[in-house]
């Protein structure tokens, strides 16, 4: 898989959105912020900067997520999918 690098103001946004959904972060690639001259900027870096969310993608993936938590679920305990699918049926056809 070949993909370029981050720039600064694209890993920076990264850094603030990350930021808002947790406390720690940890750069997994030290060697390639070194490379492209990042560390300088990290030391100094402003935690506080507004950051702009990108709000319909993420409510897309967070209703996703929450409407496939039960199916998920289910299908992981299948005495209980066994008995809503026998439950569903007495009930459609009794």
């Amino acid at each position: 898989m070949d993909q370029t690098p981050l720039n600064w103001d694209e890993f920076s946004r990264d850094l603030r959105l990350a930021r808002c959904a947790c406390d720690d972060l940890h750069v997994f690639s030290l060697e390639g912020c070194v490379k492209q001259g990042f560390i300088k900027p990290l030391i100094d870096f402003d935690w506080d900067c507004p950051v702009r969310k990108p709000r319909l993608l993420s409510s897309l993936f967070a209703t996703a997520r929450i409407l496939s938590f039960p199916l998920l679920w289910l299908t992981s305990h299948p005495f209980f999918t066994g008995l809503l699918s026998g439950l569903t049926l007495m009930y459609l056809f009794f």
